[in-house]
C-alpha cells in the first residue's frame, strides 16, 4: 500500500467519522419548554402531550378523580394515569373535556368561584367536584 492510499484512507474515516458526530449533534432534541397549540371545547383550551399545562389540578387514577381546588379562569392540567381514555365532563356543561389514555389535557376553568359538579361521560360512576376560587 503506498503512502497516497494510506493518507487517503485515513482522510475519509476521518471525514466519516466527523459527519457521524455532527449528524448526532443536529438530531439533539429541543429542550424548550414553550407550549404550543390549542384546541377547542366547551370553554376549554386543549394541550395534549408533554407540553400540556405544569399545574395540574386533576388526577385520574385507578378509575377516580384526584382534585386540587383551581383560581377562576385558570388554565389548570388534567392528567390521566389510567390505560383507558376519560371525560372530565361538568354536570352544568361549563367543561367538557376528552383526556386520552396516559395523557395530560388543558382546561380553562370557570369565570365564576364555586363547587362545580363533574363526571366522566364514559364511566358514569366516576364523579368529583372541582372548587373554583
Amino acid at each position: 500500500m503506498t503512502r497516497s492510499t494510506s493518507r487517503t484512507r485515513r482522510l475519509a474515516a476521518l471525514t466519516c467519522g466527523l459527519v457521524l458526530v455532527l449528524g448526532a449533534a443536529a438530531c439533539g432534541g429541543d429542550d424548550d419548554d414553550d407550549a404550543g397549540g390549542s384546541g377547542s371545547g366547551s370553554g376549554s383550551a386543549t394541550d395534549t402531550g408533554d407540553d400540556a399545562a405544569a399545574d395540574v389540578a386533576v388526577v385520574i387514577e385507578g378509575f377516580e378523580f384526584d382534585t386540587q381546588p383551581v383560581s377562576a379562569g385558570a388554565t389548570f392540567g388534567i392528567e390521566n394515569r389510567d390505560s383507558a381514555e376519560h371525560t372530565f365532563t361538568a354536570d352544568n356543561d361549563e367543561f367538557d373535556e376528552d383526556v386520552d389514555a396516559g395523557e395530560t389535557s388543558s382546561v380553562t376553568a370557570p369565570a365564576d368561584p364555586g363547587t362545580y359538579a363533574f363526571h366522566c361521560q364514559i364511566h358514569p360512576d366516576m364523579t368529583g367536584e372541582l372548587t373554583v376560587e
